[in-house]
């Protein structure tokens, strides 16, 4: 572990390193204004945004760019030393140049992963066989060339298929479509975490330990003190209490009944074309139906909304292999990934707080809301039962700036813990 924490929002950068194409490395941490760093559960690389306040005009001094690299190492005093974002960017492009004064200027420096690159410059014209898992492995290993860890839940689906000059990222965009796990779940991602590359479906994220508990209402703080706070005559918060309070919280939209029903989140009707029996066939599929593992224990729709919803049609073509005759679409699961994705999509919340090192995307959260409602001598239970419950962790940016760490999180579930109560 790293030094003693005194509050939540504490970070350290451990390393700042401009590292030129031609081999040199320039140490930039004092001329750091600001940064980000941002994580999605739906995008294959971390990206990062670093705010610069220069005097010595390093671009200027660098010269040409196009392969210069960016390492950023930061902690939260107090953690593992495994929880530290440690990564190597490409700097992808510098913009907002702004002369402050005559000898200093500032400018932002845009930075993604350096597996980028190779993404960027492959393409791929070749047969691939195996399963989803099995073939993003190879693209990240041999087309993308990351030495990174690569955590992946197995699929049971072999498939067959030609990438017609496609890069490494939509190759494994195919395998994500056509993968099925051992638990039966279609949902698949492909992503980037503090764990390194991960390729799992929903039912694992699902799966996980709660990592986190948010809640809403501040508190009383107990007063920690310690040898040196005493002789300062200062008073600290306890980080371990400030961090499960959000700061803030955003809903973009809290209900789409149109959206989920164009998604195919109520009911929809597969119409499939056999190309080797030249059969159609009409398949129904009706979203409460699912057994899959669910975030919360209820759907976030009522038994009479699936009910009475029209049916999305959605047509699939079935292709065959050549050697055991084995069906390589998705048409038998496509309606159930749609129907998933919907549901997953049904409720996000955004909230702020307090940053450390060690939140990432795909972690399993719990987010404790109350109901903004006046408060009466009476009332016992102010629970919001729409939007508390289990979470998904799908995106986060990491903000620091010189008065802290903020987390910006970005939650989505797949279910409610029970029905709103009037």
């Amino acid at each position: 572990m790293s030094g003693e924490i005194w509050q939540a929002g504490e970070y350290n950068v451990l390393e700042a390193n401009w590292m030129l194409a031609g081999g040199n490395t320039i140490g930039v941490a004092q001329q750091i204004e600001s940064f980000v760093i941002y994580e999605d559960l739906y995008k294959p690389f971390t990206s990062a945004s670093v705010v610069m306040l220069d005097t010595y005009d390093l671009p200027g001094e660098l010269g040409q760019f196009g392969r210069d690299l960016f390492k950023l190492k930061v902690e939260t005093p107090g953690l593992p030393k495994d929880t530290q974002i440690e990564m190597i960017f490409m700097v992808e492009s510098i913009d907002r140049r702004v002369m402050r004064n005559d000898r200093l200027q500032s400018y932002v420096l845009n930075l993604i992963q350096v597996e980028y690159a190779q993404d960027l410059h492959r393409t791929i014209s070749k047969t691939f066989t195996g399963t989803g898992d099995e073939i993003t492995e190879k693209m990240l290993r041999e087309y993308m060339q990351s030495t990174l860890p690569f955590n992946k839940e197995g699929s049971t689906k072999q498939i067959k298929y030609t990438s017609n000059f496609w890069s490494p990222i939509k190759n494994i965009e195919y395998c994500k479509l056509h993968s099925i796990s051992a638990k039966n779940s279609p949902l698949y991602f492909f992503y980037n975490s503090r764990k390194g590359f991960n390729y799992h479906s929903l039912d694992y994220l699902v799966s996980q330990p709660l990592f986190q508990r948010f809640v809403g209402s501040d508190y009383i703080t107990d007063v920690d003190t310690n040898v040196n706070a005493i002789s300062l005559g200062e008073t600290r918060r306890s980080p371990n209490k400030d961090w499960p309070v959000f700061l803030d919280l955003k809903l973009e939209k809290l209900f789409d009944y149109t959206r989920i029903h164009q998604a195919g989140g109520f009911k929809s009707d597969l119409v499939t074309h056999d190309l080797l029996t030249k059969k159609y066939k009409n398949i129904r599929w009706q979203g409460d139906q699912d057994t899959r593992t669910k975030l919360n224990p209820n759907f976030g729709y009522t038994p009479e909304t699936y009910a009475t919803a029209g049916a999305v049609r959605v047509t699939s073509s079935r292709y065959y292999n050549n050697h055991d005759l084995q069906d390589v679409t998705d048409s038998k699961f496509l309606q159930r990934r749609h129907s998933t994705f919907a549901d997953l999509l049904q409720y996000k919340v955004q909230i702020d707080v307090l940053g450390r090192t060690d939140y990432t995307v795909g972690q399993k959260v719990y987010l404790d809301v109350n109901r903004p409602i006046p408060i009466r001598k009476d009332e016992g239970d102010i629970k919001d039962y729409l939007l508390s419950g289990h979470y998904i962790i799908t995106s986060i940016s990491h903000q620091f700036a010189r008065a802290g760490h903020v987390a910006t999180i970005e939650l989505s579930k797949d279910s409610t813990i029970g029905i709103r109560k009037i």
